[in-house]
């Protein structure tokens, strides 16, 4: 799937990660990370914490197997929004779990919607709870050999390549796959 003009045009481009049931997951290798300005979903104007700076949240994208035939030529990739502070809490205890500094392209990322929690206010909405599993990126033992000019031969750790199958079939409520 692109991310041309004409899916823009179109109203396409990469689909979101949706947690519609308590139980849905999405699991996959993260590709790209970004940070950008938190939007208002009605507005779609920016939005700004009480002293003025702007609101921020973490696009994370995911090469998974889920397809929706909604999407023309759709090749599993889902944008999950880190943008509420469940999401992430969730995720900061995953790279904690994980043992690792933070997350990583090429790194597996496993998220669940596991139910509602409790309005901060009377009449308020229910925030969605999520749990989150990390797998930071493989390295292979084996070196690449480069030639430098300098010192003769060196060796440089070589990063394996991601896997070319994500994984797929997890149940509601499952244990994370890793």
């Amino acid at each position: 799937m692109s991310n041309d003009v004409n899916d823009w045009l179109s109203g396409g481009g990469t689909p979101w990660a949706k947690f519609t049931n308590r139980g849905d997951s999405i699991e996959g290798e993260i590709t790209d990370m970004t940070m950008r300005r938190a939007l208002d979903f009605d507005t779609r104007e920016a939005l700004t914490w009480p002293d003025g700076n702007p609101r921020m949240e973490a696009h994370i994208t995911l090469a998974t197997d889920q397809r929706d035939d909604a999407y023309e030529d759709d090749d599993g990739t889902r944008v999950l929004v880190i943008n509420s502070a469940n999401k992430r809490a969730a995720l900061k205890d995953a790279i904690a779990k994980a043992k690792a500094k933070g997350i990583r392209e090429g790194g597996r990322l496993w998220v669940q919607y596991t139910g509602d929690g409790n309005p901060s206010r009377p009449g308020g909405r229910a925030p969605k709870m999520y749990r989150m599993a990390y797998k930071p990126p493989e390295f292979t033992p084996e070196p690449e050999r480069s030639r430098s000019e300098e010192t003769g031969w060196n060796e440089q750790p070589k990063r394996r390549a991601p896997s070319a199958e994500p994984w797929g079939g997890r149940q509601a409520m499952e244990d994370p796959p890793f």
